[in-house]
């Protein structure tokens, strides 16, 4: 974990290129995650410019959720990925550390690109899809206008190896699978629930209108947003059910929600763990609900 701890150091003492991201401007660092379009980098995420790539969050869920994934030398502890904080309102900063709420995303992928349990042909698609990126980094800095063709090149091997990638994923990882439509018992444990901050009365006639309403579909991350509710990490035994559900392919109910129109939030009727399983799998996953 140590050494871990310092290939992550050395990879972040790079100084960002002079290259910047044409949406919000500020400069490309290696260490970005990044998207390309016609030449022109972006960041696929300006907010958090080194979040780790859907294919990277859904590697380390799979084959790290197990161990330590991080360790932030400030507070001198290894954590799980699971164990990892998050900052749903506001920066939306995720995999911090639950003491000094530093960011540990570095630490994250280098302990990714390192792991024993990941499959050595999965490894090595991951680590050519980081290096292609930063090669287009590179050369759209060094070559600028000069040679538009080589750049347009490591564009084409940047979604080449991206597709390599997830080929091999596909192959080899969980994906999440929902059920067409809730359950009865979700309906029960709703109506448990409403009743808890409305008259019963009131909770009776949600869990109808839910039951009438047809399924919609938001993802992860907005559903959190609207909730204003905090992350739950792996210690949870209903989570850590959910995360076994999506390792083995069992299909996980849909979410029911109710709109608290007058306080502007989300309320979660049932699903709140079966969220933070499928959060912690993939912030992007479009989640099926039923929401009134």
């Amino acid at each position: 974990m140590q050494r871990e701890t310092q290939d992550a150091t050395r990879i972040a003492a790079y100084t960002s290129v002079r290259v910047n991201c044409s949406t919000c401007s500020r400069p490309v660092a290696l260490t970005d995650n990044i998207e390309s379009s016609d030449g022109h980098l972006t960041h696929a995420d300006c907010k958090r410019p080194q979040i780790l790539t859907a294919e990277e969050r859904a590697l380390v869920f799979v084959y790290c959720s197990d161990h330590a994934a991080a360790h932030c030398q400030s507070c001198s502890e290894s954590f799980r990925f699971m164990e990892l904080g998050a900052d749903m309102i506001g920066s939306g900063r995720t995999n911090l550390c639950p003491g000094c709420r530093r960011d540990l995303t570095t630490q994250v992928r280098a302990h990714l690109f390192r792991c024993v349990t990941l499959p050595a042909e999965i490894r090595q698609k991951a680590q050519e899809v980081r290096e292609a990126a930063q090669r287009l980094i590179k050369w759209s800095q060094e070559l600028s206008d000069r040679s538009d063709v080589l750049i347009r090149e490591a564009e084409a091997l940047l979604l080449e190896r991206q597709k390599a990638l997830r080929t091999v994923m596909a192959r080899r990882t969980a994906t999440i699978r929902w059920l067409r439509k809730p359950q009865d018992h979700d309906y029960a444990a709703a109506l448990s629930y409403l009743t808890l901050i409305a008259e019963a009365k009131v909770a009776k006639q949600l869990v109808k209108q839910l039951r009438r309403a047809p399924m919609a579909e938001f993802k992860a991350k907005d559903i959190f947003r609207a909730s204003g509710l905090s992350l739950l990490g792996i210690s949870n035994s209903h989570i850590e059910k959910d995360n076994q559900k999506i390792a083995a392919r069992v299909a996980l109910s849909p979410l029911l929600l109710v709109r608290d129109v007058e306080h502007g939030k989300l309320v979660i009727a049932d699903g709140y763990h079966r969220l933070c399983a499928v959060y912690r799998h993939d912030e992007d996953a479009v989640i099926p609900s039923k929401i009134v």
